[in-house]
């Protein structure tokens, strides 16, 4: 297999992950020293280490009612990083449709994410997200 395609199914993996809600499998792929970005300015933009972005994702799932299912529109990778365009679906556990659109540009070395961009709708993010997490996760709210 080639380390395109390497790079591919590490991506897809990292899909699977997030939507199965399995971070031992998030943990095996990440990087002892993964830098995980979620740029701009929503209560989950920022960026993150390892410990801190498996943490977030237990806040994610808490705001969620079941999964984001992802499809994956276009997956490309060249010279040690995946371009991933997907559209997730999910509902939050407030019943509000939680439909985002994702880009992530995913950085790999010797088999592992050590960096990764998370670009998504922030306005959905806040309109969406942030009520869920005002009832189950308000301590995130204070990060």
């Amino acid at each position: 297999m080639s380390m395109q395609a390497q790079n591919k199914q590490i991506a897809r993996d990292f899909l699977r992950a997030l939507t199965t809600k399995d971070t031992k499998l998030l943990d095996s792929l990440f990087a002892e020293d993964i830098e995980y970005v979620v740029p701009g300015s929503s209560f989950l933009s920022r960026s993150y280490d390892k410990r801190t972005i498996l943490g977030a994702m237990g806040y994610l799932y808490a705001m969620l009612d079941g999964s984001i299912h992802f499809d994956v529109v276009d997956l490309t990778s060249e010279e040690g990083r995946v371009s991933c365009f997907a559209k997730g679906k999910a509902r939050t556990i407030l019943g509000d449709d939680y439909n985002n659109t994702y880009h992530f540009l995913i950085y790999v070395k010797n088999g592992k994410v050590v960096k990764a961009y998370e670009f998504v709708d922030l306005l959905l993010v806040e309109q969406a997200l942030k009520p869920a997490a005002q009832r189950a996760c308000p301590e995130l709210l204070a990060m």
